[in-house]
């Protein structure tokens, strides 16, 4: 699903924010016949995205978009097919290795409960996996149907459903580990308790007595003696390298410029190496830092209610040496102006000193426009959508009030007019600059 999301993140990337050269892009779009995003709402993740909805809306551009989401949200609105997925309670999320642990492991993430979408003919969850191997399967593509897995030593497995899948992997893992057989109070645990235990006849009786050992404690972890050494870490930082030959003979690719390769502080540029700053001068002062809060992730955690209960809405963090110059006040409305968004978006004042003069600080997760802040006719909804007739009146997904709280800072995201108005580029994460747009602070009166 990883590399599935980064190829269409590239297509979208290019495709739909455009090229510099013309004809490359007319050429790119040519060959496209459908788009397909997984889990991805550029509308609002991405600075500028409200650009990525000019072109979602062009069928011209975007003849066919298949969307697979666990919701409603700003970017999938003007798809043609929302293909219903699991959240991570419900689906096959595989195995996690963590960044930097002093223990090494590898967590295993099978479901927790069935899957609350409908299901197929066939009994299968709708869902990423099933939406794939199916349609591989009726387009015959190779590596799909019923002896699609060939093992080591010639034999034949299907590949028809998600669990031939990842229940042979979680087998693979378990058997290079080298773990025992699952006890048999581990064994009950697990039968009793996974869902996953209806598909045990994929395996041997081995290979599912050495998964369930694994389930059961979530994971493959190496043992304490492996990486210490009475208190001493075996695996630590020897030194510390201030100087990076490697980054110092790489070039930037958006200006050809040598990086570095030391430890330095770098303005704000845009891809012709030409300061932010200076670009925007004192008509835009401020200088927007965002941020996710500690009891939300991503962009869907607006669903969770606890978390939305301790914080309603985002607020526009700024200095207090800087409202006062300006006569604001905690809870008192403004706008916010960028060179890329003269319109705007709102926000709430919060008068602070967590963030330092001429910055402001946003969190992320608010300023929804769509994922249930807003109300949506869909035909057949009350069929449709998980919720049924508590969520819907008749054809219409009903609003929560409680969802187009806060605001956006997305929405005001410096795009770098050198790139066909595609966002700024930190170079150095690979990534779109989230931290260098300067705004402008209006006060609007109630």
């Amino acid at each position: 699903a990883g590399i599935f999301s980064i190829l269409f993140i590239t297509w979208v990337n290019i495709a739909l924010y455009g090229c510099p050269s013309a004809k490359a892009t007319q050429t790119f779009l040519t060959g496209c016949k459908v788009l397909f995003t997984y889990f991805y709402n550029p509308v609002y993740l991405t600075p500028g995205g409200y650009r990525y909805a000019e072109t979602l809306r062009d069928s011209e551009k975007v003849p066919l978009h298949v969307s697979i989401d666990i919701g409603v949200n700003e970017s999938n609105i003007y798809a043609d097919y929302i293909v219903p997925d699991v959240t991570y309670l419900e689906g096959q999320y595989g195995w996690l290795n963590p960044h930097a642990p002093a223990l090494k492991f590898t967590g295993v993430r099978a479901p927790c409960i069935e899957p609350l979408t409908g299901k197929t003919e066939d009994d299968k969850p709708f869902c990423l996996e099933t939406f794939l191997i199916d349609l591989a399967i009726s387009l015959k593509m190779p590596g799909f149907g019923e002896e699609a897995i060939v093992d080591k030593v010639g034999n034949n497995y299907p590949l028809v459903c998600a669990e031939d899948f990842y229940l042979r992997a979680y087998a693979n893992i378990a058997s290079g580990a080298q773990l025992p057989e699952a006890s048999e109070s581990d064994l009950s645990f697990v039968e009793k308790n996974y869902p996953l235990a209806k598909f045990r006849n994929l395996l041997s009786v081995k290979e599912w007595r050495q998964v369930c050992y694994m389930l059961a404690r979530g994971g493959v972890f190496k043992p304490y003696d492996d990486v210490f050494q009475g208190e001493t870490f075996l695996h630590g930082i020897e030194k510390v390298v201030l100087y990076n030959e490697k980054l110092a003979a790489t070039r930037n690719s958006l200006t050809g410029k040598h990086f570095a390769g030391t430890l330095c502080c770098l303005s704000p540029v845009d891809s012709t190496d030409t300061s932010i700053a200076e670009i925007d001068g004192d008509d835009y002062p401020f200088s927007v830092v965002t941020y996710k809060m500690h009891v939300h992730t991503q962009s869907r955690t607006i669903w969770h209610k606890h978390a939305m209960e301790l914080f309603p809405e985002n607020m526009v963090q700024i200095n207090s040496l800087d409202a006062r110059k300006l006569d604001i006040t905690t809870g008192d409305s403004l706008l916010l102006r960028s060179a890329s968004n003269s319109e705007g978006v709102r926000g709430k004042a919060e008068v602070t000193d967590v963030v330092r003069p001429e910055c402001v600080g946003i969190s992320f997760h608010y300023g929804h426009s769509q994922l249930g802040a807003k109300p949506i006719t869909i035909k057949g909804a009350e069929n449709v959508l998980y919720g049924g007739k508590d969520i819907c009146d008749g054809d219409v997904m009903k609003s929560s009030a409680s969802l187009d709280g806060g605001t956006n800072p997305n929405m005001v995201g410096r795009l770098d007019d050198n790139l066909g108005g595609t966002p700024l580029v930190d170079v150095m994460a690979g990534i779109p600059d989230f931290s260098s747009t300067r705004i402008k602070i209006v006060k609007l009166v109630s």
